[in-house]
């Protein structure tokens, strides 16, 4: 009786067994442009947070459960538009903070060539800016909170005298790391 009972806990133990979590990282991108026309320029960009979450949503399996979404890197682009005279940017970025309600600054004196694509921001990143970006895109993913990403972009062009016509464009990219029950 005993060997009978023990036999069907086994069975019982290795049936619930059956189930197991894997862990799987699906990639997403979204972006946000602005037209700049200007000796020197300050203007906002903004991508929407349903989009962010819409993407995430897309990157994720539908059983899964997020544990943790990861800034993978920022991009600009700048396309030239008719009349440019400018050969570079320098650029500045701020991105709201959900917290305080106040510009941090997430990218500082950027040097980007006009035109340019997929640039890799890989210097002049400032923590505050890249903490806050992160909060913000684990927040959309998880749904407590559906607010857009706001940034703003300021700075000069060159040479000295130019005139800057152009679109620029930040992409942010990241992955979407999730939990997977499979039997």
């Amino acid at each position: 009786m005993i060997k009978k009972l023990i036999s069907i806990l086994m069975i019982l133990l290795l049936a619930v067994s059956c189930d197991e979590e894997v862990t799987l990282v699906a990639s997403f991108e979204e972006s946000g442009s602005v037209p700049v026309q200007a000796d020197d320029f300050f203007e906002m960009i903004t991508i929407p947070g349903a989009s962010v979450q819409a993407a995430i949503n897309d990157a994720m399996d539908e059983d899964g459960q997020i544990e943790m979404v990861v800034l993978e890197g920022l991009l600009l682009n700048v396309s030239a538009r008719s009349e440019n005279t400018a050969s570079s940017l320098e650029i500045n970025i701020d991105i709201l903070s959900w917290d305080t309600n106040n510009y941090l600054p997430i990218l500082d004196e950027f040097e980007v060539d006009v035109p340019d694509e997929n640039v890799p921001v890989l210097t002049n990143l400032q923590a505050t800016g890249v903490s806050a970006l992160k909060s913000q895109l684990n927040q959309l993913a998880t749904g407590s909170s559906s607010r857009d990403i706001e940034f703003t972009i300021d700075g000069t062009v060159s040479p000295s005298g130019a005139t800057v016509r152009a679109n620029v464009e930040i992409w942010v990219e990241g992955s979407v790391v999730y939990v997977q029950l499979t039997d």
